[in-house]
C-alpha cells in the first residue's frame, strides 16, 4: 500500500496568523484537511495523513 506523490512544492514555513479556516477547502479531499495556511503564493493545505490512512474508501481502494 503507498501514495504517489505528483509532484513536491518544498518545504514552506508559516506563521499563525496565515492560518485559515480549513472548511475552506471544497472537495473530497477537504474532509482529510487538518489545517491550511494562505500566503501570497495561495491556499497551502496541510494533509492529515492520519485521517486518510483510517479512511474505509482509501484502504479499499489501495488494496
Amino acid at each position: 500500500t503507498g501514495l504517489l506523490v505528483g509532484d513536491v512544492q518544498g518545504m514552506r514555513h508559516f506563521s499563525d496568523d496565515q492560518s485559515i479556516a480549513s472548511a475552506r477547502i471544497e472537495g473530497v479531499i477537504g474532509h482529510f484537511i487538518q489545517a491550511a495556511y494562505e500566503n501570497d503564493d495561495g491556499i497551502w493545505p496541510v494533509l492529515s495523513m492520519d485521517s486518510l490512512a483510517n479512511d474505509e474508501k482509501f484502504r479499499m481502494a489501495a488494496a
